[in-house]
């Protein structure tokens, strides 16, 4: 990857596996035709944003590097539901004609060996909406191109292939399991893992980027594969599944705290419980009021308020609290439902607690549990009843009681998506 103020550009041996899956191998040459395929269907439309949507990882990027060759606004979104496509069509209706891209194209175009990406080109993300509107996010190529040099300054002389439980249409899939390696030149599998159980069978000096939704379902009587490294992003990792995962697939995840909107900003190991989170180099961190700032060259902005609310250390090492707009107002009260989560999560009956205000004839707070296994015993001596009673008894060393939560569910997981977002929507049915 050679770059300059405007333009990357890309000179692989034509020889190089750039994708596999199972025998099947891409390498730069074939890569390259479908890219200069691409370009020549571009330059013939009228057209500058397109919604770029694919399941095959390495599909998805000979259209994007197409685009990003011609200078075109990449719109990625999580899926082509009509609904997103509806989000889609009013975000960008002042823009002129936004596109879909084509599953197919039947271009077949002479080869073009010198690429040339324009650094200034736009992908538009999306936050993952779990309540509310997504909301979209821009980054040039150009912010994209810089934290990849930070992730192989940092990880990338440990491994030579990536293999990734989490899709490409989201940023961290986006960046870690498929740009990175493909402008390092490392090899990765055009094909999104979804089960514990496909972690097996790969070569040496494999890393693996995952989430805790996966993390947390590996078994111990199956065999995984012994990754050199392992990453997880997209939601907590519980320090017991840290531990598991250290013990199964032979190397503790290395977590990455950032979103959508930040990219990455900060990293950490749990070797011990509450390990703190280290800054990522070129990301400053800093404190205005009761507000915390990021500066970093990973994202369109100059600076870059956050929702979360964090306990700075010194200038490279902090710790998170929970989210800031998770602190609602009912019954008159101001209430942070991180914190009431996390007294939950501090007694030995609960493992997780999730909180969440039900608008019904009038605003009630509803509380999901997932149970320790002491919290299952003690739910089936003494029933449901007792059990909250206990619960509520416990808060109210904490909490007023016209603000403790007036439902409980108790369930064996939280529903989350495939990046360990919380399905509010599904918490919503338990109480319907």
């Amino acid at each position: 990857m050679n770059l300059s103020k405007s333009c990357c550009s890309l000179n692989f041996p034509n020889s190089q596996i750039i994708s596999f899956d199972g025998k099947l191998r891409v390498t730069w040459k074939e890569l390259k035709q479908r890219v200069n395929n691409n370009i020549a269907f571009i330059q013939k439309q009228d057209i500058s944003h397109w919604v770029l949507f694919h399941s095959s990882p390495v599909e998805f990027l000979a259209r994007a590097l197409a685009l990003a060759v011609c200078g075109q606004t990449i719109i990625v979104p999580a899926n082509i539901q009509s609904e997103t496509l509806k989000l889609i069509e009013s975000e960008f209706e002042d823009v002129g004609k936004t596109c879909l891209y084509p599953d197919e194209i039947n271009f077949n175009s002479s080869i073009v060996d010198d690429l040339e990406l324009k650094l200034d080109s736009k992908f538009v993300l999306f936050t993952s909406g779990s309540s509310g509107q997504p909301k979209a996010i821009i980054k040039t190529l150009n912010n994209l191109l810089l934290e990849i040099e930070e992730l192989e300054k940092l990880w990338g002389q440990g491994v030579d292939t990536i293999v990734s439980t989490v899709s490409h249409q989201h940023l961290y899939g986006l960046l870690f399991s498929l740009l990175w390696p493909f402008i390092t030149g490392k090899s990765f599998q055009n094909k999104q893992l979804k089960y514990p159980e496909e972690l097996y069978g790969f070569s040496e000096r494999t890393a693996l980027v995952t989430s805790p939704a996966i993390l947390s379902r590996l078994d111990a009587i199956v065999e995984y594969h012994k990754f050199d490294l392992v990453f997880s992003s997209g939601g907590p990792l519980l320090f017991d599944d840290s531990n598991k995962a250290m013990e199964l697939l032979s190397k503790r995840p290395t977590e990455v705290y950032g979103s959508t909107e930040t990219g990455g900003i900060g990293y950490r190991q749990q070797e011990v419980v509450q390990a703190k989170w280290k800054l990522l180099p070129k990301v400053q961190l800093f404190q205005r009021d009761n507000d915390f700032f990021i500066k970093s060259p990973f994202v369109f902005q100059d600076s870059l308020k956050l929702d979360d609310e964090l306990v700075l250390h010194d200038e490279k090492y902090f710790s998170l609290k929970g989210r800031k707009d998770r602190v609602v107002k009912f019954e008159e009260k101001r209430v942070s439902l991180t914190q009431m989560e996390q007294y939950l999560e501090k007694t030995v009956w609960v493992e997780v607690a999730r909180c969440i205000l039900l608008e019904q004839k009038r605003t009630i707070l509803a509380t999901v549990i997932v149970l320790s296994k002491d919290g299952w015993d003690y739910l089936e001596k003494n029933g449901k009843r007792q059990l909250v009673k206990l619960l509520k008894k416990e808060l109210l060393h904490l909490f007023e009681l016209v603000v403790l939560p007036k439902k409980w569910r108790f369930i064996d997981s939280i529903p989350t998506n495939t990046m360990s977002k919380v399905k509010i929507a599904q918490l919503e049915e338990l109480f319907k």
